[in-house]
This record gives C-alpha cells, sequence and structure tokens, in this order.
C-alpha cells in the first residue's frame, strides 16, 4: 500500500507535464499533416533537397516523408526526453530538493523500492508520449492520406518508448547519485545533444562510421523503423541502456545519505530553512531551482533546434517557391505568409507552432504549479505559515515562470543569431530579438492566465484551461479573417497580437507588444484578487 502511495504521489506530480508533452505531439501531428496534406510531390522534394547532415540528424529515412521524418526524428524524440529526462530526475533529487525524501524514507520502505515504483511511474508517461505519438500519427495518415503505415508508426513508436525508457533510467541513476537536479539535468541533456550531433554527423566521415554505434540515437532510428520495421537488435541495446541505469540507480542510492542534517547547506539557493523569514526572494529561488531542469531542456532544445532549421533553409530555398504555391488556401494563418523567403521558413517550422507550444506549455505548467505548491498539501504549504503576504506568493509564481519563458525565448533568439549569419538568412538582429519579445510575451499572457486559474481553483484546472483557451485562440486567429466580419473578431485573439505583424519579418509592433503585456498584468492582477480571497486551508 505505501508502494501504491508513493506511485500515486509520483503520478500526480510529474502527469501533468507527461500530459502536456502528449498533447503538444498529438496537436502537431494532426495539425502538421492537416497542412501538409495536399501538397503533392512538393513535400518529397523537401526531403531529397536536404543535405545529407540535416537528414542525418533529424532521422529523416529515405522512405518518410518530410512532417513524418519531423514527428519521429525530432518532434517525438524531443517530447520524450523531456518526460525522461525532467521525470528521472525528479525521482530522487527532486524528493531532497522539496525535502520529501526523509519523509517517505521515514515509512516501512526501502530505498530501493522508492527508485523501483518511481520508476514503473517514469517508464508509464514515457509510454504515454509514444502511444500518443502513434494514435495520433496513425489517425492523421489516415484522414489525410499520408504515406505512413500503421506497423511503420507503430514501429516508430516502439522504437521511441525504449529510447526514451534508456535516457530516462540515465537521468535515475545521475539522480539516485548526485541528489542535484541541476547537475543531473544538465548533463543528461548534455549527453542527449552530444551523442545525437556525433553519431549522425561524424559517421558522414568514412573513417569515423564506427561512431554512430556509441549513440543511443543510431539504435532507435539509425535503420529506418518506420519504413523496415522493429529492429530487435537495436531494441535490445537500448533496453540494455535501460536495465543497465536501473541497475546502477539501485546501487549508488544505497549508500548515499539522501538527506544531511544541516539542510541549510544542502538547499543554499532555496533554503528551506529560510522561509519562515517574510522573504519574496527565497520562494522565488525555491520555484526557480525546482523548475530549473526543465528550464534546461527547453532552452537548450530551441536553441539548437533553431540553428538545425536555420541550416536546412539554403538547399531547401529554390523548392520552398514551388512548395508555397501549393499551399491550401486560408492556411496562411496558421505557418504565416511566404514561406520560401528566410522569415517564413523560421515561421513554418518553429514561431507559428513549435516555439509557442513550447512557450506556452512551460509558462502553463509553471505558473499553475507554483500556485498549487502552496495550496495543496506538499512542502511549500509552510510558506503558508510564514510570515509571508499571499500577494508575495502570487508575484513569486508569475516571477518564476516569466524567467523560464524569457530564458527559453532567450534560447531561441541565440540559436536564430548563430544560424542567421551561418547560413546566409540575413534576418536581423532587430527582428530576431522582436520576434523573441513578442513569443516570450505571448507566453507570459497565457502564464498569468494559468496562475490566475490556479489561484482560484486547482492545478489541473488551470492547465486544462490554459490549454483549451490556447487551441481555441489560436484556430480562432487562423480561420476568422477568412469570414467577413472576421477581421475584427480576430483581434479578441491573443495570437493575433503574436503574429499578425509578422515581427520575423517586419520587426517588433510595440503596440502589440504593449497589449499582450497588459493581458499578462491583468491577468496576474486577478491572480493576486482571487488568491487574497480563497480559502486554502481545506
Amino acid at each position: 500500500m505505501l508502494l501504491d502511495s508513493i506511485a500515486s504521489k509520483t503520478v500526480r506530480d510529474r502527469t501533468p507535464m507527461a500530459s502536456y508533452a502528449a498533447g503538444g505531439v498529438a496537436a502537431i501531428a494532426l495539425l502538421g499533416m492537416w497542412i501538409y496534406s495536399g501538397m503533392g510531390s512538393s513535400v518529397s522534394d523537401l526531403t531529397d533537397s536536404m543535405p545529407e547532415a540535416l537528414s542525418a540528424v533529424m532521422g529523416l529515412g529515405a522512405g518518410d516523408n518530410y512532417l513524418v521524418g519531423e514527428l519521429f526524428g525530432l518532434i517525438g524524440p524531443i517530447a520524450v526526453l523531456i518526460v525522461a529526462i525532467s521525470g528521472g530526475v525528479a525521482a530522487v533529487a527532486g524528493e531532497e530538493r522539496n525535502r520529501t525524501a526523509g519523509l517517505l524514507l521515514a515509512q516501512p520502505v526501502t530505498r530501493r523500492q522508492l527508485v523501483w515504483s518511481k520508476a514503473g511511474v517514469l517508464l508509464g508517461h514515457v509510454a504515454l508520449v509514444a502511444v500518443v505519438l502513434f494514435a495520433s500519427s496513425t489517425l492523421g495518415a489516415e484522414l489525410t492520406n499520408t504515406d505512413l503505415s500503421v506497423s511503420g508508426a507503430l514501429a516508430g513508436s516502439v522504437h521511441l518508448f525504449f529510447f526514451g525508457a534508456a535516457f530516462a533510467m540515465f537521468a535515475l541513476a545521475l539522480s539516485a547519485a548526485t541528489g542535484s537536479v541541476t547537475k543531473s539535468t544538465s548533463i543528461v541533456a548534455g549527453v542527449a545533444v552530444a551523442t545525437n550531433l556525433l553519431g549522425s554527423l561524424l559517421p558522414l566521415v568514412d573513417a569515423l562510421d564506427w561512431v554512430k554505434y556509441l549513440s543511443p540515437w543510431h539504435y532507435y532510428d539509425g535503420s529506418d523503423p518506420i519504413v523496415n520495421g522493429v529492429i530487435w537488435a537495436d531494441l535490445a541495446v537500448l533496453g540494455a541502456l535501460a536495465v543497465a541505469g536501473m541497475a546502477a540507480a539501485l546501487v549508488l542510492v544505497r549508500p548515499r545519505d539522501l538527506e544531511s542534517v544541516d539542510q541549510s547547506k544542502r538547499f543554499r539557493m532555496p533554503a528551506m530553512a529560510r522561509l519562515t523569514k517574510p522573504r519574496l526572494n527565497n520562494v522565488f529561488a525555491k520555484e526557480l531551482s525546482d523548475r530549473s531542469s526543465i528550464m534546461i531542456i527547453a532552452t537548450t532544445y530551441l536553441a539548437v533546434a533553431v540553428v538545425g532549421m536555420a541550416a536546412i533553409y539554403p538547399a531547401l530555398k529554390d523548392v520552398l517557391a514551388d512548395f508555397e504555391k501549393e499551399l491550401p488556401s486560408g492556411i496562411d494563418g496558421f505557418v504565416g505568409a511566404g514561406i520560401a523567403s528566410p522569415a517564413g521558413w523560421m515561421n513554418a517550422e518553429l514561431m507559428s507552432i513549435l516555439g509557442p507550444l513550447v512557450i506556452i506549455g512551460l509558462a502553463a505548467f509553471i505558473g499553475s504549479k507554483g500556485m498549487s505548491a502552496v495550496a495543496q498539501r506538499n512542502p511549500l504549504a509552510m510558506v503558508r505559515a510564514a510570515p509571508i503576504p499571499r500577494r508575495s506568493i502570487v508575484v513569486a509564481s508569475v516571477a518564476t515562470m516569466a524567467t523560464v519563458v524569457l530564458s527559453v525565448s532567450a534560447g531561441l533568439a541565440v540559436g536564430m543569431l548563430i544560424g542567421s549569419p551561418l547560413f546566409g538568412l540575413d534576418l536581423g538582429v532587430g527582428n530576431i530579438v522582436g520576434a523573441a519579445a513578442h513569443l516570450a510575451l505571448l507566453g507570459m499572457a497565457f502564464g498569468a492566465f494559468a496562475v490566475m486559474m490556479a489561484a482560484a481553483t486547482t492545478s489541473a484546472t488551470a492547465i486544462r484551461a490554459t490549454a483549451a483557451l490556447g487551441m481555441v485562440a489560436y484556430f480562432a486567429n487562423a480561420l476568422l479573417p477568412q469570414a467577413s466580419w472576421g477581421e475584427t473578431a480576430v483581434k479578441a485573439s491573443p495570437w493575433y497580437y503574436y503574429f499578425s505583424s509578422d515581427p520575423l519579418a517586419n520587426g517588433p509592433d510595440f503596440v502589440h507588444l504593449a497589449v499582450l503585456a497588459a493581458l499578462a498584468a491583468a491577468a496576474s492582477a486577478a491572480a493576486v484578487w482571487f488568491y487574497d480571497r480563497r480559502d486554502i486551508a481545506a
């Protein structure tokens, strides 16, 4: 029963992130297949025109079309890695950081039992992303006549699960060994990026072909399972890595002191011992420390993804001109206009769907969890007993959310600032910074809405409400302008102020930035009002 309780706690703690990652995968799969359907040979031309190096990095096999390659070679692995790494490092190090490890181990449960229970839930969340990718990709392929077989999608999803399991257990082992969320996250995320680049690029040199066998990415998609089916030998290698990681976690967690006596030394940044003092910065520091792993992963991912997309463009710009001619009527609202231009390409690949999805998801998750951590029964409930005004807790939650959003947006901007001159996109520094600012304020607006909903209700309700609002507002912005009366109504959508002025091509629109900032400020003020009047003692 105690193990069931530990598993239930882990499910409550980690399911929101896993659910959002899975939902994001489904949204990109279904929306992407709808957008790319009916474009004929242009999609295949995109894949055929890609440089060999970029095709290798993205996992685009010879039989894949461009979108399927992106889903299984880029979107799926990143979603799984976010779930696997954040959940793995939180399994032990996160409990220590939150000072719940001692409470769990004070019960008649061993450290190894704790690790087993955590690992089971973690693998379940990895499986959730893989299953959703399989279901959404096959459904989308059926509805849009996309060239993707059920057996191919199943094989790719099975490989994805084993790939995620390997990194999840690696993260769990580091979490058990170090007790540091930040250190564990940095190492695992670094290994994931390094093995992807080294395992895909170095083998392009004949003398270094053997290097690919050192990369887990090779065993995920190196044999192109979408075309060739399940490769059992590759799954055996990934499974062995997962088992080795699990074994290491069981061994490493046993001898280490999970909680030192002097907690003020263990928790230097959020120092739980200092939460009894009426200082806002202590609450903010704890919240930011709690979310540091997700921030590191997302910032690194977007920066690398942006550079990769910039590298693709020079080889595709001629093909994109024909591709643009085949875009269905009214599609500009979804992917932006002028996809053949550098700004149009980056808008379509990053700024229209992927970037906002990552930013809004993080903002909603972090904002809502920051508030619910105080309202629910967990270690941060200690804050309620401290002489800290309620509004300070709201401010700390908003500040944490805004810091993470700014960090991830800055990662995107840095990637673009590197990739633009390096690959001749000539986007302009002002335009890049302006586009990142629009993205950051869009995220803050939705994140502040999530804080407001969490202050008034619960974290789960806040995340669902924010996701629903984001989706409705997105489609309203894309579809309403096609109606005769829609030109005015569309201005009710926050997406209008993010995307309509095309800041990456035209520079920042300060009026639109001001509107987004005002929306974020209004939602934050409403959160303070709701939380001041809420009974959180129940």
